[in-house]
């Protein structure tokens, strides 16, 4: 390959970066963030209910509170993540910005 042990060097150093970030990379946010943000909203304005939340989002609501981990899902287990899509869905229904999920 003609390489020089320097450009061997980078190159092994840029792989280690690449695989370092992947191990950094989250795509989900824990379900008690996203419910003490849900929690917030449903303390602060009494007329959003879980059932509207859901109607906003078209779902059910028991699918709703499965996912967020309120109920335990159909194999007994409560839902300890949600995809960072889902979750952003749910603090723009709320009409609050997803970066906030962070602060939960």
């Amino acid at each position: 390959m003609s390489l020089t042990a320097g450009e061997v060097q980078a190159l092994v150093a840029q792989e280690r970066d690449s695989k370092e970030l992947k191990a950094l990379k989250r795509n989900w946010v824990e379900t008690a963030a996203v419910r003490a943000l849900v929690d917030q909203e449903l303390k602060r304005d009494p007329a959003v209910t879980h059932m509207t939340l859901a109607y906003w989002l078209d779902m059910q609501p028991i699918d709703l509170d499965r996912q967020l981990g309120y109920t335990p899902k159909r194999n007994g287990k409560t839902q300890q993540r949600i995809g960072i899509p889902a979750a952003s869905r749910i603090a723009i229904a709320l009409g609050r910005a997803p970066r906030e999920l962070d602060g939960c």
